[in-house]
């Protein structure tokens, strides 16, 4: 079973995210901020990350600086209402896709399939 590391400092929409992919048969782990969650990924075997971009202590452009400094860093997915950063930007930084809020659960679903498959 694959795992997911949901990030959102929302989190009812954190949860609604969660149930859904869990249908989808993946075990998701949570965190409300950047920095939490990297505590999570030195602590577990992380498949792929969905992430928030604006949070309080530490974003999802923090995070993803953050894993870039670690030897196996798992796909990351950002997602944002509205960000500074565009898609090329964060791919530069190593996400692997952007998504904007609201989020569309059939594009989700369809982008952690090809990332996990």
């Amino acid at each position: 079973m694959k795992t997911i590391l949901l990030v959102d400092d929302e989190e009812t929409l954190r949860e609604i995210i969660a149930m859904q992919l869990e249908d989808d048969g993946y075990n998701i782990l949570q965190a409300g901020s950047g920095n939490d969650a990297f505590e999570i990924v030195k602590k577990n075997e992380i498949d792929l990350i969905i992430s928030d971009m604006r949070m309080p202590n530490g974003s999802g452009e923090d995070l993803l600086k953050s894993l870039n400094n670690l030897d196996k860093k798992p796909p990351f997915i950002l997602v944002t209402g509205f960000s500074e950063l565009t898609k090329d930007d964060a791919i530069k930084l190593g996400a692997h896709d952007m998504l904007s809020k609201p989020i569309d659960f059939d594009e989700l679903e369809s982008h952690i399939e090809k990332l996990l498959a």
